[in-house]
This record gives C-alpha cells, sequence and structure tokens, in this order.
C-alpha cells in the first residue's frame, strides 16, 4: 500500500508543523496584521497576516530538520518564589506592554520597528540555546539585582505617568527574569538579544527637534533642489520656493528612520565576523539614515511641484517613509556578514 500524500498544500503544513512552528506563525501574522504597515481595513490586514504565517510555515518545514541540542530546564524546576515574582512583573508591565504596542503600531511615522525587536529577540534567544551544549545552571538570586531596580522605575512611573520610564524598567528587568529562570551561563549567552530590548522602548518625534533633524534635514535638502533649478530658501525648517513652501515636520525629519537604522544596525553590526566589517556597518547607520531621508524630502518636493502637491496628503507619503527605512535596512544589510546573520535568525 502507498503512503497517500495531504490532499492541499494548507493540509500538508499543518500535518508536519510543530506547536513551536504554529505559535510562531500565530506572532507574524499578529505582527503583520496589527502593524501600521498594513492598511486598517480590518480584512486586508487579516489576509494579509494570514499569507504571512502560511510562507513562513511552508518556508520552515521545507528547510532540514536539524537534531535539538539545547539545554532545557523544567519548568518544575525552577522555585515558587520566582514564580511569584515573574507574576509581579507580568501584573506591573501590563498597562505599560498596552501602551507600547499602540505606540509600535500607531503611526508609520515613528517607532514603527518596535514590534519588529521581540520578534528578532525571541529567534535570536532560541537558536542561541538551540545551539549551547547542555548545562547544569541553577536559577540565580542575582537577577534581584536587576529586577528590583526595574520594579522600582515602573512602580514610580505609575506615579508620574511617563510610560517612558515604566518602559525602560522593563528592558532592565528582562536580564533579571533570565537570571532567575536559567541561569547566568544562557544569560551570558542571551547577551544580544536581551540588549535589544533598549529598542522596544518608544521615543518621541519631539526628539527629532531637539537634535535639530529637521533643520539639519532642510538645510541638506536646500541646496539639491537649488541646482535642480528651483532656487530654495531655509529659514529654520521652512522651505521657501518662489511659488510654494514646504515645512519639513517632524514627521518627515528621518528621526523615525534613524532609531530603527541605529537598532538593526547594532543587530548586523554585532553578528559580524570581522571587526572591520562591523565597525563599518556601525559607522555607516548614521550617514545612510540622513541621506536616505534626505533623498526622499527631496524627491517628495519634485514630485509635489512638478506632478501634483495633493499626492502629498495621499498614502504614498507615508509609504515613502517605509521605503527608506527599507533601503537603509537592504544597504546595511549588502555591508554587513550575512551568513552569520542567516545562522543566528534561521
Amino acid at each position: 500500500m502507498t503512503e497517500t500524500k495531504a490532499s492541499n498544500p494548507l493540509q500538508a503544513i499543518t500535518s508536519r508543523a510543530t506547536l513551536k512552528d504554529l505559535g510562531l506563525a500565530a506572532l507574524i501574522a499578529l505582527l503583520i496584521a496589527e502593524g501600521p504597515l498594513t492598511p486598517a481595513a480590518r480584512i486586508p490586514s487579516a489576509i494579509a497576516g494570514a499569507g504571512g504565517a502560511l510562507f513562513f510555515l511552508y518556508w520552515r518545514l521545507s528547510r532540514p530538520t536539524r537534531p535539538d541540542t539545547a539545554s532545557k530546564v523544567s519548568a518544575w524546576e525552577v522555585p515558587l518564589a520566582v514564580w511569584l515574582c515573574l507574576g509581579l512583573f507580568a501584573a506591573a508591565a501590563a498597562p505599560t506592554l498596552v501602551w507600547m504596542y499602540a505606540e509600535w503600531t500607531g503611526s508609520v511615522w515613528h517607532n514603527t520597528h518596535g514590534m519588529l525587536i521581540p520578534v528578532l529577540m525571541i529567534m535570536l534567544g532560541r537558536n542561541i540555546l538551540k545551539r549551547m551544549r547542555p548545562v547544569e545552571d541553577e536559577p540565580s538570586i542575582w537577577g534581584f539585582a536587576f529586577l528590583v531596580p526595574g520594579l522600582a522605575l515602573m512602580l514610580l512611573d505609575a506615579a508620574a505617568g511617563t510610560k517612558y520610564v515604566s518602559a525602560l524598567g522593563i528592558v532592565i528587568c528582562l536580564p533579571g527574569l533570565s537570571l532567575l529562570t536559567l541561569g547566568p551561563t544562557r544569560t551570558r549567552a542571551l547577551a544580544l538579544p536581551l540588549s535589544l530590548g533598549i529598542f522596544m522602548v518608544p521615543l518621541p518625534n519631539a526628539f527629532a527637534s531637539q537634535i535639530y533633524l529637521r533643520t539639519l534635514t532642510a538645510e541638506a535638502v536646500a541646496p539639491i533642489l537649488t541646482a535642480l533649478g528651483l532656487p530654495t530658501f531655509v529659514q529654520d525648517s521652512l522651505l521657501e520656493l518662489p511659488h510654494a513652501s514646504f515645512l519639513v515636520a517632524n514627521s518627515c525629519s528621518g528621526f523615525s528612520t534613524l532609531y530603527s537604522g541605529v537598532a538593526m544596525g547594532v543587530l548586523l553590526g554585532t553578528l559580524c565576523h570581522s571587526p572591520r566589517r562591523r565597525l563599518l556597518v556601525y559607522l555607516s547607520i548614521v550617514p545612510l539614515a540622513l541621506a536616505a531621508n534626505i533623498a526622499r524630502v527631496a524627491l517628495l518636493v519634485l514630485i509635489a511641484v512638478y506632478i501634483d502637491e495633493s499626492l502629498l496628503d495621499t498614502g504614498a507619503h507615508a509609504a515613502s517613509g517605509v521605503l527608506t527605512f527599507f533601503c537603509v535596512l537592504a544597504a546595511l544589510i549588502q555591508i554587513a556578514d550575512r551568513p552569520p546573520l542567516a545562522r543566528a535568525l534561521l
């Protein structure tokens, strides 16, 4: 008797998928459907999320399986006091996590990388633990050295109401939670994904004015437009042309691209094996982010002048910001060591 194959690709995927695969696929579907890069309408965003999840399962299950040699810790080996601390942390962090999620998904103009960071942290951490040799590592009481100040910041921010201090407290708690549950050896191995947690903290676009990104962008765009036959006068962050004027607002300052580029650049650079290539990645982050945004603003002004100014009020304006980030990311990937990146994430 011959073995019958699954009647359709969906059945073939689900019949081989493990619980971990399905969980990660669900996470990817949520990331795509709820992220700011997909349409606001529920049906198209749900279709995009489902498509992304199915693509991930197809790709994941088409790869050859590798033996799982990860060193594991049974949940029953974790002391009751540690579980109580985890419960306290979850209760204290819940309001801030809801706020962080709203900040990550609220607009394409700031913190759009936020939802990607936890996914990268999970993928990196999972692969690191899978490649580790089995170790006998007990939970470490030194985790409280991180957990106590992190919870203190969250408690203080409950009265202040800034949410930013509380978000920083969550990041500080992460290595403490790792020490209490996984032990010091595994926590040291997870230094990179734990460090990436700092980039989960949303930053307000008002930072763009504080570091003069708006003025810098306007002053860089003006000579480009002048060279292209559009005499441009700069007043602070206002571009004044003969028959029109354009304000470089916080959303167009490039701060979002810069923050996202720093987050991705730190990850890519740290994974480089070559010190020279790592340094090149680090040094390229800011110039690439600034150059990409300056080119984007100049292009938008040219479109408004020579084609139709109303296009700036459509989705094309927001799409240009997303495209700028992906251009910077693609350039950084080309500079970085790609094989170590693939091994770390896949």
